[in-house]
């Protein structure tokens, strides 16, 4: 009986050990808006068409993420499970061309793609900015390089 429990007992440990080692998950929130293209745009009549009326790809939708993860690593989880494509230009420092029907340039030389995170621009990319938990990020379509967005470079 004493060797029962014990088994039973370590059992248990185990589990909480392993359950513990885990890699731990926490969420953000993931926005994908493109207000700005819907209107005084210079897209053309296929592109506009594409693009919901209401002005998101993806409205505000919790994300789980690993600590460690990256906007870069968030956006591509996301854009995979919503069936949205993207154009993420690699390199050194990779950069969102593209999202859905939108890409830089689709609307003229000055638009394309910005993020922010709990509504700062950061002063790093996709792949060095780490995701922390609560995070809201939003990635946003300009037209006019920010400015319509109310950024002042």
């Amino acid at each position: 009986m004493k060797k029962r429990i014990f088994a039973a007992l370590c059992a248990i440990l185990l589990i909480l050990s392993l359950t513990a080692c885990a890699a731990k998950k926490t969420t953000c929130t993931l926005t994908i808006a493109c207000e700005t293209a819907l209107s005084g745009s210079e897209l053309d009549a296929q592109t506009a068409a594409a693009l919901p009326s209401d002005g998101y790809l993806l409205p505000a939708t919790e994300v789980e993420f690993t600590d460690g993860e990256s906007v870069l690593d968030v956006l591509q989880r996301a854009a995979q499970a919503e069936n949205l494509t993207l154009d993420v230009v690699d390199g050194e420092y990779p950069y969102v061309n593209g999202i859905g029907v939108l890409a830089g340039g689709s609307a003229g030389a000055m638009s394309g793609w910005l993020f922010s995170v709990n509504g700062e621009y950061p002063s790093v990319g996709v792949a060095d900015r780490k995701v922390q938990a609560g995070d809201a990020i939003v990635f946003s379509y300009t037209c006019d390089g920010g400015a319509d967005l109310g950024i002042t470079w």
